[in-house]
């Protein structure tokens, strides 16, 4: 029985449609099973995670304020040094102005004892610092705490061990115009003579005298203390995140939730639960990384006992420890809002998997519809060939077909006609010959192009990935070398390092400059492989760099007992212009090899300059040994990158020579190798130079001693990861007086700078969490971002990479390792600050201004400029200054010419007057 075709398609669509549906449903509920049981174990993990990080955030807390007390610790000798030095300059130019104001005035007599008066005037660090005055022979000028010790020797004073201090602290400011020392001594007011004190000395050359002061260490932790635990009350974080800080007997110090705990000891203090949480906390902080305890605490937003976990860690040298925490319940809302957006998202994907589904289900039925309309297309096909096969000769095309039954019927089909198209079949083979032809080139071309752009394509990645190799070589290499150059040279300049530890020190500079150029030039040869090198000349003395080479190389051999010897030609010159650090780094490379492969013998080398025939002069350097040799057969090998040829594996790289010889090529010279198997080899190298005369240098900047007043004051924030580059750039900011606070990576820098509003940020490029570009941009955007400046601290060396910070929001750019006096200028020329420098000339005085009438000065400001004035505050002297001077110009003009003169005398005697002044208005 025939169906009409009709129903047949409708039975089939409805078969379809149906078996869709239940394949359908019965995958949405194995897929809505699985991701159920899923999503639970996500939310479980998810709760554990959460309460994990904010335990590790909790431990952040409290290890970065842990970190900060024992770098403040470390720092005070230094501070106690610095801080001596500052008061000692302050005094010498006290002296060294009135000097050289009343010199016309007044006798010699009289000014020393103007001096002598002033100088025994001022008091400081809570009144108990002070100036002594001792003449270069030995005697006491002026002593202001004992005057009793006047006219008498020095070395009749000694510490309590015995020892002359001031005869030791004579001998340094004879011989290099200042120094320190430190000691033991008596403390006003305390008993005992066994206080730990630094005191700094300058020679006064006027008058043949040592001006100095001193300041005791353990007035300066007590401070130091005091700033930190003033500090720790303000630290908030999170919902309810504050630190506390207890002794190791119980004794509340510093509490950022509850300060009416100060100074109370809860030594025996338990929670709700039974918990002695101070001792708990106690003993966790006595281990060595610290510990969680777990205990119950009044929240500060609700003001009752509610579930707390805290992290503790202690400073053993003070006894303290420092501890913070979070509220469990907090973490619970937390999770709880957390969970109930995992379930929208449930919710959400269970309905994106229902749509999802329908809509593939509606694809697949469309699909089936399309083939059966395919099949009964091909079947008309089949009756229209029967219908024209009488009358036509066409064959069935094959290919038209869709199915593959269908096609071998059709090739049956078209037999029948192939006696009748035979010649026409000949012809159509004949074209499709011609197409495949066509096709085959085609094809041929499409792969070459292929083939082409997969070149490219790796020629690109090459290209990226040595950039990216770069970069990290410079910040690996550049980062620990900042801190090693930084600090060698802050301790060269330290007095107190003695001159037999200097000279080591010097050949630690000169090896960490040396080992900076090489890592500068290595970093080069990428540039010129890649056309971004320039070949950059400058005069240097030749005959001193062959001998710093020298001093480079004799440890290593000195240590294969290897003789090391340089013999100068007759024509060599003295200095030259050429390409320096290249040359350096080709002859450095040279020296290295040949005492690398030299185990008997020595190793020498000539320099000497000769001319060409056009007149050229060229600086011809020979280096050889008595070494292993090299075979005849590998010596064009030798210049080749990581080739080691007639060595063990393992003995180098094999890019040593390979640089020298692109080096010695960019300087269009040529190099050139001979050697003998067993009895050594020598290299040469010919350097086109030109002769010229001798180095003309300028002078270097006098120091900086601090910022110059009248100045807002100044808060930056260091963000780097690396603790020795950031104890080095604070060492440096804090000792021109600037506030200075870090941060560790770049999400930590961005909350710091949220809480903190620093003026000037100094951002590490390369950190974890969230790198310096990602951090400058956030703080950018946040409040305040835009008006503060940020310099980036970077260890690239390319030219396009700092522009391209100076472009991306970064106001400037500092690269490691930094030296001090380019810290300064970014200081100036970046910040905008005025900095002091030593032995700067002084505004002078020629045409005073007239004196105004004290009596327009206001009491209360007047009560509190003394009080500055006595105790020598210059910093709260100019504040106050540009306080009056908003409403009383002239006032401020005279007072602030009279304190950078520091004349304190007669500063003194205007606002003693001015106070006459008041009380006498106020009596009539």
């Amino acid at each position: 029985m025939a169906f009409p075709p009709i129903k047949l398609r409708t039975a089939f669509r409805v078969f379809v449609a149906i078996s869709l549906v239940g394949l359908i449903s019965l995958s949405l509920g194995v897929l809505l099973y699985n991701f159920s049981v899923e999503s639970r174990q996500r939310a479980a993990q998810l709760r554990a995670d959460f309460v994990e990080q904010q335990k590790q955030s909790v431990r952040r807390e409290v290890e970065r304020f842990a970190e900060r007390v024992e770098y403040r610790k470390s720092v005070l000798p230094v501070s106690a040094r610095e801080r001596s030095r500052l008061r000692v300059e302050q005094g010498h130019i006290v002296a060294s102005n009135i000097h050289d104001y009343d010199s016309a005035r007044l006798s010699g007599d009289e000014i020393k004892e103007q001096i002598l008066r002033s100088l025994r005037a001022i008091r400081f660090d809570d009144n108990i610092g002070y100036f002594f005055v001792v003449d270069l022979q030995g005697t006491v000028i002026m002593h202001a705490l004992r005057p009793e010790l006047e006219g008498r020797r020095a070395s009749t004073l000694r510490d309590s061990r015995g020892r002359p201090f001031i005869g030791t602290l004579l001998e340094q400011v004879r011989v290099g115009g200042e120094g320190a020392v430190t000691y033991t001594f008596t403390k006003p007011g305390m008993p005992g003579n066994d206080f730990l004190k630094v005191t700094y000395a300058k020679r006064f050359d006027a008058y043949g005298w040592m001006i100095g002061t001193g300041v005791y260490l353990d007035d300066l932790e007590h401070q130091e203390k005091r700033e930190l635990l003033a500090e720790i009350t303000q630290v908030r974080y999170g919902k309810n995140g504050y630190l506390f800080v207890d002794d190791w007997n119980g004794l509340v110090l510093a509490h950022g939730a509850q300060p009416e705990l100060v100074g109370t000891n809860i030594w025996d203090f338990e929670d709700s639960n039974g918990v002695k949480v101070v001792q708990q906390l106690i003993a966790a902080a006595r281990q060595d990384d610290g510990d969680f305890v777990y205990y119950a605490w009044r929240k500060p937003d609700s003001e009752q006992e509610r579930p707390k976990v805290s992290f503790a860690t202690g400073i053993p040298d003070w006894r303290w420890m420092i501890g913070s925490g979070l509220y469990t319940d907090d973490v619970e809302q937390d999770i709880a809002l957390m969970q109930q957006s995992l379930n929208r998202h449930l919710r959400d994907g269970i309905v994106r998997i229902v749509l999802g589904g329908a809509f593939l289900g509606l694809l697949l039925f469309l699909f089936v519809d399309r083939f059966y309309r395919w099949l009964m297309i091909d079947f008309g096909r089949f009756q229209a060939f029967f219908d024209q096969a009488a009358v036509s000769d066409l064959p069935m095309q094959e290919s038209a077909l869709r199915f593959r039954e269908l096609q071998q019927q059709a090739r049956y089909a078209n037999r029948m006609l192939e006696d009748k198209i035979n010649a026409r079949k000949k012809l159509e083979d004949y074209q499709a010959h011609l197409q495949d032809l066509v096709a085959e080139r085609t094809r041929g071309l499409e792969e070459q192009t292929r083939a082409l752009a997969l070149a490219r394509d790796q020629a690109d990645a090459a290209n990226r990935a040595k950039s990216a190799f770069l970069a990290n070589m410079s910040h690996e290499l550049r980062t620990p070398l900042n801190a090693v150059l930084g600090f060698t040279r802050l301790m060269h300049r330290d007095a107190a390092v003695p001159s037999r530890h200097r000279e080591n020190l010097a050949v630690v500079d000169r090896s960490g400059e040396h080992l900076l150029g090489l890592i500068n030039n290595i970093l080069d040869m990428a540039k010129v492989e890649s056309g971004r090198i320039d070949v950059r000349a400058e005069v240097f003395d030749v005959r001193a760099m062959l001998d710093d080479l020298l001093i480079l190389t004799k440890p290593r051999a000195d240590a294969k007992a290897l003789t090391l010897s340089l013999e100068r030609g007759p024509n060599l010159p003295r200095f030259l212009q050429a390409d320096a650090s290249k040359l350096r780094q080709i002859i450095m490379n040279l020296l290295g090899n040949a005492l690398k492969f030299t185990d008997l013998g020595g190793v020498r080398i000539g320099a000497d300059c000769a001319t060409d025939r056009h007149g050229r002069l060229f600086l011809e350097i020979t280096v050889n040994d008595t070494g292993r040799g090299i075979p005849q057969a590998d010596l064009q090998a030798v210049f080749e990158p990581f080739r080691q040829v007639g060595i063990a594996e393992g003995e180098g790289t094999g890019l040593g020579l390979s640089i020298s010889r692109r080096l010695v090529e960019l300087l269009g010279g040529d190099i050139a190798v001979c050697s003998s198997t067993g009895q050594g080899t020598t290299f040469g190298l010919s350097i086109p130079v030109e002769r010229t005369g001798p180095i003309m240098r300028a002078g270097d900047p006098p120091p900086v001693i601090g910022l110059a007043p009248g100045q807002p004051p100044q808060r930056h924030l260091i963000v780097e990861d690396n603790p020795a580059n950031r104890r080095l750039l604070r060492s440096l900011l804090e000792g021109v007086g600037i506030e200075v606070h870090e941060a560790v990576d770049g999400l930590s820098g961005l909350e710091t700078f949220v809480s903190l509003r620093p003026s000037v940020v100094w951002m590490d490029l390369r950190m974890p969490n969230m790198d310096g570009v990602e951090a400058a941009a956030a703080i950018r955007r946040s409040d305040g971002g835009g008006d503060c400046r940020i310099i980036a601290v970077t260890a690239s060396v390319f030219r396009d990479e700092q522009e391209r910070l100076l472009k991306s929001g970064f106001d400037g750019f500092m690269r490691k390792p930094y030296r001090e006096e380019e810290l300064m200028r970014r200081l100036e020329q970046v910040v905008g600050l005025r900095l002091l420098r030593a032995n700067a000339p002084q505004l002078d005085g020629d045409s005073p201004a007239p004196v105004p009438d004290p009596a327009e000065l206001p009491r209360n400001w007047v009560t509190e400029f003394l009080d500055a004035v006595r105790i020598g505050h210059v910093n709260k002297m100019h504040r106050s200054l540009d306080h009056i001077g908003q409403s009383l110009p002239a006032q401020a003009d005279y007072l602030r010419a009279l304190t950078n003169a520091y004349d304190f005398e007669r500063l003194t005697e205007h606002l003693q007057t001015a106070l006459g002044d008041t009380q006498k208005e106020t009596a009539s």
